[in-house]
């Protein structure tokens, strides 16, 4: 009975990170930021900032009321 116990909790300890992942999921891939990431919807990107300076870029998708978001900045080397 003992075996029994260990070997069902540690079947759902392996089972368990598996349970939220769906099919749905897709990559999305930025190629000016240099990344990807998993997004349940295809997600929109906009530019924040003066274009002189250095603007951030945010990557945005909503699905059933939960908002994912995705900010980066590149930066420029500082010059020796």
């Amino acid at each position: 009975m003992r075996y029994w116990f260990i070997r069902m909790s540690l079947l759902v300890c392996l089972a368990a990170p598996l349970a939220g992942e769906t099919d749905e999921w897709r990559r999305y891939k930025n190629e000016g930021g240099n990344f990807s990431v998993l997004m349940p919807v295809e997600p929109k990107e906009s530019v924040n900032g003066d274009q002189g300076a250095q603007p951030s870029h945010t990557i945005q998708a909503i699905s059933a009321s939960i908002g994912y978001t995705v900010v980066y900045v590149i930066t420029k080397a500082a010059s020796p």
